[in-house]
């Protein structure tokens, strides 16, 4: 999993006494092998942006039938596909977890 640490700075308006606190925001780009390990790791970054590059879907696709990890393979396609069927669509940011969002980057290129 790598942290683009994104770190928007959000500024939260309206405490009381004019005070503002600073909150981050942070981007997590997730592989092929965090969803493998946790299935529903796409709901487990809280208020943060999760991004799901698209060749991760096809990795999961991939290894749907290994018979060790297919479980997980499936499982995590499942989970995938009820966001979609729910949203329609993937590739623009949709709300999971507790504030946070999730979104399939269609634009992975390959730098090998």
């Amino acid at each position: 999993m790598a942290d683009v640490a994104d770190s928007k700075q959000k500024t939260n308006q309206g405490r009381a006494g004019g005070a503002s606190s600073r909150q981050a925001e942070r981007t997590f780009v997730l592989d092929t092998s965090v969803l493998l390990s946790d299935p529903k790791a796409i709901f487990r970054f809280a208020e943060h942006a999760v991004v799901l590059p698209v060749v991760v879907i096809a990795e999961l696709e991939a290894k749907r039938h290994d018979p060790e990890i297919g479980y997980f393979a499936r499982q995590a396609l499942r989970n995938l596909d009820e966001l979609r069927v729910q949203h329609e669509r993937l590739d623009f940011p949709i709300a999971v977890g507790d504030g946070g969002s999730l979104r399939v980057e269609l634009n992975h290129s390959n730098m090998s």
